[in-house]
């Protein structure tokens, strides 16, 4: 049985999607662990980005755009930093990684369904 979703998981994933996992991710460690070893990585995985005050909400922004920030303030409500959410940092890694936990969750249902009745 194993053999068979094995060699049905070969195929059925996006060879794509299992190319940028095994480039990006050889180890299986890229989330789930800080970069101890560059610090810089850690920035580079957030979807969240260190933003300037004045760049959060340019003056050519347009209406209907919205904008996600964390804004922290001191003691004073004044401005200290603020972070913004870019939804196009590590995109082919989200996707990626979104594809496997799917597929990894359809394998989980089907084994439960045919070993266990579904229980």
């Amino acid at each position: 049985m194993h053999l068979q979703v094995t060699e049905h998981a070969q195929h059925t994933t996006k060879p794509l999607a299992r190319q940028t996992l095994r480039v990006l991710d050889p180890a299986s460690t890229y989330y789930r662990y800080p970069a101890n070893r560059d610090p810089d990585e850690d920035k580079r995985k957030s979807p969240f980005k260190e933003t300037a005050q004045k760049d959060i909400f340019p003056p050519d922004l347009p209406e209907d755009k919205k904008v996600k920030a964390f804004v922290i303030e001191n003691e004073k409500r004044e401005f200290v930093r603020a972070f913004v959410f870019d939804e196009s940092s590590e995109k082919a890694a989200t996707e990626a990684l979104l594809h496997a936990a799917d597929t990894l969750n359809n394998y989980h249902a089907m084994m439960r369904i045919e070993l266990t009745g579904g229980y």
